[in-house]
């Protein structure tokens, strides 16, 4: 699914409100949200749990994104070292 324009429309929508960075946009703290948006809408119309992908080590230390390898009802792999 592509994100494109969901990632547009968040950027217009978030307008002045939000700096972006000298030569253009700052995709990855963005861009990273829209994936999970589409797998939450996805799992609540068919009921289904979207797994997350950090593990305890990256949580820990704070290696890992809220809305992207957070997002999820559980975390399959978070006894697993990296």
């Amino acid at each position: 699914m592509p994100i494109t324009e969901v990632f547009e429309e968040y950027l217009h929508s978030l307008g002045p409100r939000v700096r972006k960075p000298a030569g253009g946009r700052d995709g990855g703290k963005y861009s990273s949200a829209h994936p999970r948006d589409y797998l939450m809408a996805l799992s609540n119309k068919f009921g289904s749990m979207v797994l997350s992908t950090g593990n305890k080590s990256e949580i820990a230390v704070g290696y890992c994104t809220l809305y992207g390898d957070m997002a999820g009802g559980l975390a399959v792999i978070s006894d697993v070292r990296s």
